[in-house]
This record gives C-alpha cells, structure tokens and sequence, in this order.
C-alpha cells in the first residue's frame, strides 16, 4: 500500500465531518486563508518508512499512537473541496519521543498545541479525540477589548445566559505568540480541566468526540462575544446618567459572572446619614500618594482610608483623583466619604503638613528602612505611598522623618500598594487601640 493509499484509509472515517466542519468555518468568516486548523487523533495506523522526527517534549501518553492533521498553509475551503489534500499522518513511536510524517507536507505551526492538548486529553478525556483551532471574529474582537482572563469570561457570561453553562468547559490565556512551545505547553495544560480555550487576539480552540462538537462550543463563546460587543457596553467610563448601583443578590440567586450565593450577605455600611458620618472624628492619619499610576490602586487607598476613618487622603503630581470612573470602580463611594485635596508636587504637600506638625514617614523598600511594627509613630501622621514601579522619589525621601518597610520573605521585594496601605494603616489603628 503505497502513501496516499495509506493516508486516504487512515482519513477515510472522518472526511466527511471534516469537510462539513470546514466549510462551516468558512461561511462564518472564521478561516481567512490558511488560517484555523485541526487533528484526529487515531489508535494506530500500519508502519511506514520514514524519518523519525525528534520532538521538543517527549509525549508518552501519545506513543504509538498517529495524528491525523491539517498541513501548513492549507486553506479551509481546500479542504472543504478535498480533505485529503490537505492532511497528513503523523505516527510516534513507542516512547512518545519523535513521529515519522506521512505526506509530502508538514504539519500546521500549531503542532506544539496539538499535541499537549491530545496528550492531556489521553488522560483526562480520551473519548475527545478531535481538537478544533480557529479564528472566531467575535471573541478576537472583544478580547482585544478586555485583554484579561477574567474580564473577558465576565463579559461572555453577562452577555449570554447559555455561557454560564459551558462556562466550566472554557478558559482563557493570556496572550502568548503562536506557534510557540509556550503556547502549546499553556494550551495543553488547559485541556486538563476544560475543553474550550479562549487564545486573546488569536482564537479559541476547542476539543470534543466530533469536528461538530468541537465547533458547538466556540460557536457559544463567539455568540456571546458578539452579543456583548452589539450590546454597546461602553469600555470607557459610563455616561453619569447610566451609573446603576449593583446590588447584592438574594440568596441562591446568580450574579452575573455565574457565581451563585448560599448565604444570606448583611450590609455593614454606615446607617448614618452623609451629614452625620461627616461629623465622626476622623483617625489624625493623612495618606499621601506620590505620583501612583493605577487609578485603581488609588481607589483601593480611598476605601482603606474610609474604613480606618483616615483624615484625608491627598493625590499628588500625576496620581489620578476623582472624579474618575477606573478610581470609582474601586473606591466604591468612598471617595464621598474621605477628605480629599490634591498637589501638583508631592513635596508641596509635604511642606504644608510639616508646617502643621506632622510626621512625615514613608514606606519604601529603602536599605535603611525600619519594620513597621518597630517604628516610632507620632500622631498625627502622615503616610507617604510612592509609584509602583519606580517608589517614594529621592527628594521626598529626604523630606522624611522616617522610612519603613514591610518584611517580605518571597520571591518579590514587596507587595501592592494599597496592600502595603492597608497593613500600615491598621497597624496604626491597633496599636493606638481605635479598633
């Protein structure tokens, strides 16, 4: 049996749902040229001569097992005319540890994804033995919109109701360029839990027992990608007259990200009216942000403010204040309820409190630091906060009574910010016995 012979028998059983998976993807725009791929994975085929291929990772779980798959540059609408045009049989020895290549092409560029996924597959759900990879337009789109993980999962699941069934089956990496065994080693190792995932600015690739099972899947995740980018959400901030509050839901009703509540949730904010909290004394602690970049690190400080009842929280050079609708989404309110002035200049700010007989301390990862807990605060105080990446600048640094850190035992130098904020502030809070 000559090659063709050999390759036309061992694809013969899944022509027809190639062909008809295929010229799916191409009516709905999903292949543009050779664009989208897919495999079979088979129990075994006749030997044949050939050269052993090393691969980059051994694949045990594969071994003397054969993949049936797309060959590079081959477009879907070849092979919704011609399967066997485009395909070619990959065969690996017992090991797992190198292939002979039947066909006179090479495989897709995805071949690293390919075989991680199958070999997760083998053994979390071997009666998977299609994998599906394709460009839907939708879930491109919106994931160059929401770029993270979670964000993108939230908006499928709020967009679609359907999605909060599948939403076990998908996952969603953060970008990684194709073709790459980072790809292939983050897309296999997936597949252990899910059967559908969601490659940003990419695809989606899917798994199932048939082509059409495979497909069922992205088609779901595509729709409610389309749907959320029809619905006009805005990724900006929201036109004041369409703020809405959100409200805790009753218990053992979903939220909108499919998380579902099982127990009753009490409010412990402030019975008080805005004019009467207004009128609490307020902790002598002033929190000052030396040019933070994150609104939302800014918004998480406001709500630490509020909670120890700090004296007032004062954004300096470039940190962003309200109103702001990034630094809003974190506050929650609170900066309504959290004094508040700005500076141009963090040192002008520092001037002004020094003027008013309050310690200056910054927290900062200097060599010369003091823990926290061992340091000497007056009251009142004021807790200088610097740039994520960049720190406390020097000058306000020299402008200091004091520099404390926080002890960390791990592979980073510190922690975030308004972490940082809000071990430092209750620290303050216990030991002057306001809890």
């Amino acid at each position: 049996m000559d090659s063709t012979e050999l390759l036309a028998g061992a694809a013969g059983p899944f022509l027809a749902e190639i062909r008809a998976v295929a010229s799916e993807l191409v009516k709905n725009g999903w292949a543009e040229a050779n664009a989208g791929n897919i495999s079979f994975r088979l129990p075994g085929v006749p030997d044949f001569a050939g050269s052993d291929h090393p691969l980059p990772d051994a694949r045990p779980e594969l071994g003397g097992r054969a993949l049936l798959v797309k060959t590079a540059g081959t477009r879907m609408r070849d092979l919704a005319e011609d399967p066997c045009s485009g395909l070619c049989l990959l065969c690996l020895n017992e090991a797992g540890t190198a292939y002979r290549l039947l066909g006179n092409r090479q495989p897709t560029s995805e071949m690293p994804t390919h075989l991680a996924v199958h070999s997760a597959l083998v053994r979390t759900r071997p009666e998977h033995i299609c994998v599906l990879h394709t460009h839907p337009t939708g879930l491109i789109a919106l994931s160059s919109l929401y770029p993270e993980p979670e964000s993108l999962l939230a908006k499928l699941v709020r967009a679609h109701v359907e999605v909060q069934l599948f939403r076990p089956k998908l996952e969603v990496l953060p970008f990684i360029a194709p073709g790459t065994e980072n790809l292939g080693a983050a897309t296999g190792k997936a597949f252990e839990e899910h059967s559908g995932v969601i490659w940003p600015r990419h695809g989606m690739v899917a798994s199932g027992s048939t082509p059409a099972e495979a497909l069922d899947l992205i088609e779901v995740a595509d729709k409610a990608a389309r749907i959320a980018l029809l619905s006009g959400a805005p990724v900006g901030p929201l036109p004041a007259d369409t703020k809405q509050k959100r409200h805790r839901p009753p218990r053992g009703q979903p939220l909108p990200e499919g998380i579902e509540t099982f127990f009753e949730v009490r409010s412990r904010d402030s019975s008080l009216s805005p004019e009467e909290f207004g009128r609490l004394p307020r902790r002598p602690i002033h929190v000052v942000l030396d040019n933070l970049r994150s609104a939302f690190n800014v918004g998480s400080v406001f709500r630490i403010a509020d909670a120890v009842r700090a004296e007032e929280v004062i954004p300096c050079g470039y940190t962003c204040c309200p109103p702001h609708h990034k630094l809003e989404q974190a506050a929650l309110g609170t900066t309504g309820s959290v004094p508040w002035r700005r500076f141009e200049t963090t040192n002008e700010a520092l001037v002004e409190l020094r003027s008013r007989g309050i310690q200056l301390v910054a927290l900062e990862t200097a060599e010369d630091a003091t823990p926290y807990d061992d340091f000497d605060f007056r009251r009142p105080v004021a807790i200088v906060l610097g740039n994520e990446s960049l720190g406390v600048s020097q000058s306000v640094l020299r402008m200091c009574d004091g520099v404390i850190d926080i002890p960390v035992f791990g592979f980073k130098n510190s922690i975030n910010v308004a972490a940082a904020a809000a071990v430092v502030l209750y620290d303050l809070v216990r030991r002057y016995d306001w809890l």
